[in-house]
This record gives C-alpha cells, structure tokens and sequence, in this order.
C-alpha cells in the first residue's frame, strides 16, 4: 500500500479515512453504462481534456519542415508513401500507403535464419528483442519524418506479436519515468511487409515532472466534489499515481486549430486516484492537476469500449458521419454488442467475421488493436483501400 507522507497534524486525516474504509469483494460484470448511484451526477471534466486529432496530407502544406525527410524516404521506397500530419503535434500522425520488407513473411523473401535461431519459422516465435531493435533503428533512421523521438519510448511488451497475417509493435510514451496517458507509437507489418506507423499523442512534454502537492491534496479535492466520501464499504483502489495527461492548451478551440504546427497540445501532471463504492460496479477515479490541485476528471473508470468510425449513411460520398460499429467481431470469439460497445479496454477486432455480415475485399486486413477502449476506425483519406490511422488494411 502507498504511504502519504504528510506533516504530523494531518495524520488524523488519514486515520479517519482508513478507519472508514472497508474492502470489499463483490464481482462485477461489464455492461453498458447506466446510473447506478449519486455518483453518476458527479462525473465532471476540463473542456482541455478533449483532445482531437485531424490529420492533414503533407503534400498539401507548403513549407512543412518534413517535406524533405517524406521525398528521402520516397526515394528510398516508392511515391506510392504518404504522410498524414498531426499539425496540433507537428508529428507524422500516419505513414502509409506501401510496403517495405520488415521481417520474414507471405509478403517477402526474407529469411528466418536473419530474424530467429532455428527451428523458428514463424512470426510467433520472432525474439520481442529483435523486433524492438528492428522498429527502433527505423525510428531512429526516420525520427526527422515521424517527429518521434525514439528515447521517450518504452516497448509494450504485451502488445506485441502476430494476430493472423499481421503483426504488431507498439510503444508507449515515457517521461521521467511516468506514462504519457494515451501516447503511443505503433507499427502494423501485413505478409512480413511495414504497411504503417501510427502515432497517437506523441509530443514533447515540457512541464515539470515533479507535483507540488501530495497525494493527500489530491484526495482533499476529490472530497470537495464528492461529498460523502468516504463512506462505509468504499475502498481505495489507487492511493495516488502520478501520469502526464495531454490536453488542449487552455483558451484554444479544441475543434479549431489555428496556431503554428505543435502548439495545439499540452500535458498536464495529474494524479490518479480511485476508488470502488460497495454495492455497485463502479469503479471511481478522479484525476487532479498535481501542481494546482485541481480537480480535472471525476469518472467511472469501469471501460465500456466502442467500436466506431466515419461512414456515408447515404448513397453517395457526402454527409459522412461517426457511427458505432455493431456485431463487430472479436478476438476471443464474441461481438460488440447493438451499440457498438465492448467489455474493457483492451479488445482486437476484425470485420471479415461480422455476427451478420461478411467482409470481403483486397484492400488487406481489416484487425484493429486498441488498449484504451477506443476503437476508432477514423474516416477515409482517399478510396481504392486508401484507410486512415488506426484502419490497418
């Protein structure tokens, strides 16, 4: 258990608080989320939170930095390569559109003995260190491309491998140590060929690491917003952990990026604490800025994930909308449910085996991995099997 380390006239704090608490053990199920309790009312965020991420075609920018490092990396493997920038980032949001030989595969004529001692003849039993220095010399190659920079990375161990013909390196971001909530770079090899590399929040972190408060503040300020805290039966699910969590600078339109390329994001170090209520599923958790002591989220933290992206809802290519994805299929065999969603956070799925409809097409693999609940499809940057980031067919 984590240890507040307050001043001697706030031990009385904690020791009323502990002495209210009661664990408890009671299962619950996932479901889609519907009011269980008065905490349902509370549930509150900073507008900065919502974090959107469009994607521009870098042929279309004059000037951009990049444009060099995209006509270098062109040369070396074809024109058939685009480049879809995060301007709010100034950070390749998606690279895509060939196919470069990356490991042994369907797609190539690589060899095993290059990759794996023998009798490794599958990409299941590639080594997870050959695969991280494979992706990390590309990173390191192209980082004036992709605008990563391949020393804040942290390998995700449990991410990576194959599904069917694909394959899946991802990396998290990390700073000092702390995770970059949501920050992540990662690779989508199709046949043993790199087809993309995505990146999702990726950006330099420039505010202090290190709080200004203690985790005890942090809680005093979940107190104030919700008032009957601690009750009997709550139980601490996380005394207090600290993460950078990227935001929307404060005063900027979420929706209407205007400024120069990667002023359209900043971070915030927050603390996380949590807690579960006793006769309900919920999972609360509230975050607080660990510099001001403000509270920034207050949630139920028990993921209900979706399944969306854009489609026409009509015939012809106008009015595109963002719907959810029902009856897509899952990796453990069952289906998002009539609204689209899933139980958890961590979820691959496909629609070649739809609960009601089979997809059929050439335009590649139709998987998609999400570990934060948001499996989001995107919307279309062109036709002829032209997908957006995360889509990796």
């Amino acid at each position: 258990m984590m240890q507040f380390n307050v001043r001697k006239s706030n031990r009385a704090f904690l020791a009323g608080l502990m002495a209210i608490l009661v664990g408890t053990a009671t299962g619950w199920a996932f479901r889609i989320k519907e009011r269980q309790s008065a905490l349902d009312d509370l549930v509150f965020s900073i507008p900065e939170l919502r974090l959107p991420a469009p994607l521009t075609d870098l042929d279309t920018i004059q000037g951009a930095p990049q444009a060099a490092a995209l006509e270098n990396f062109r040369a070396e493997y074809g024109r058939i390569w685009k480049l879809w920038l995060d301007e709010r980032r100034n950070v390749a949001g998606l690279l895509t559109g060939g196919a470069i030989p990356f490991i042994p595969g369907a797609a190539n004529n690589l060899k095993w003995a290059d990759f794996a001692p023998a009798p490794c003849g599958s990409q299941a039993c590639l080594p997870p260190e050959k695969m991280e220095q494979i992706t990390r010399d590309f990173l390191v190659k192209y980082r004036d491309l992709l605008g990563v920079d391949p020393g804040g990375l942290e390998l995700i161990r449990e991410n990576l491998g194959p599904v069917e013909h694909m394959y899946f390196v991802s990396y998290r971001q990390v700073v000092d140590g702390l995770p970059v909530e949501g920050a992540t770079v990662n690779f989508r090899i199709n046949g043993g060929n790199l087809i993309q590399v995505a990146t999702e929040n990726i950006a330099p972190v420039k505010i202090s690491t290190t709080p200004s408060i203690s985790p005890q503040m942090a809680w005093e300020a979940v107190m104030r917003q919700v008032r009957d805290f601690p009750s009997p039966g709550d139980e601490i699910l996380d005394w207090g952990s600290l993460k950078l969590i990227p935001v929307t600078p404060l005063g900027m339109d979420p929706d209407a990026f205007a400024g120069p390329p990667g002023a359209g994001i900043g971070h915030v170090l927050a603390y996380r604490v949590a807690f579960r209520r006793g006769g309900v599923s919920e999972h609360w958790e509230a975050y607080v800025d660990a510099h001001s002591g403000e509270l920034i989220a207050f949630l139920d933290a028990v993921k209900y994930g979706k399944a969306h992206g854009v489609v026409y809802p009509s015939d012809g290519h106008s009015n595109p909308a963002d719907r959810v994805f029902p009856f897509a299929h899952l990796s453990d065999g069952t289906y998002t449910n009539a609204a689209g969603y899933f139980p958890g956070d961590n979820a691959t799925l496909d629609f070649e085996s739809g609960k009601y409809v089979h997809l059929l097409d050439n335009c590649g693999s139709t998987t998609l991995i999400t570990t934060n609940g948001n499996a989001d499809f995107g919307q279309s940057v062109g036709t002829d099997c032209g997908v957006p980031s995360p889509n990796p067919g």
